[in-house]
């Protein structure tokens, strides 16, 4: 959302969105813009022929390897999307900045890395 510097986790197919605002297992929002690193990850698994669900993954410790949390909802649920895929004609993952006031935001990534276990 324009203006925030909260992390959110999105998924979408076929022009329809889900969108979470990520909180860690402290119950506090997840914050972008500290100087410290950030490692942001999800995960695939499916539930049928034509379902799966995603988690998002995180670890904002700071540290030089990842130590993954699967990150919440404003409740403290295990944040966790359902998509029915059967009908997408591709699928890819991308990073991004909503922008739209006077002061321009930067997403800085060192690395993306997708694979698939067959």
């Amino acid at each position: 959302v324009d203006g925030e510097t909260s992390w959110q986790f999105e998924t979408s197919i076929a022009g329809t969105q889900t969108t979470t605002r990520i909180y860690g297992t402290d119950g506090a929002v997840l914050t972008a813009g500290s100087a410290s690193y950030h490692w942001f990850g999800f995960e695939v698994n499916p539930i049928s022929s034509t379902q799966c669900e995603v988690y998002p993954l995180y670890d904002n410790s700071g540290q030089s390897r990842p130590a993954w949390k699967q990150g919440r909802d404003s409740s403290g649920n295990l944040v966790k999307h359902t998509i029915t895929f059967a009908s997408a004609t591709e699928m890819q993952e991308c990073l991004g900045v909503k922008n739209g006031g006077s002061t321009q935001d930067v997403l800085l990534c060192d690395y993306i890395l997708a694979a698939q276990l067959r």
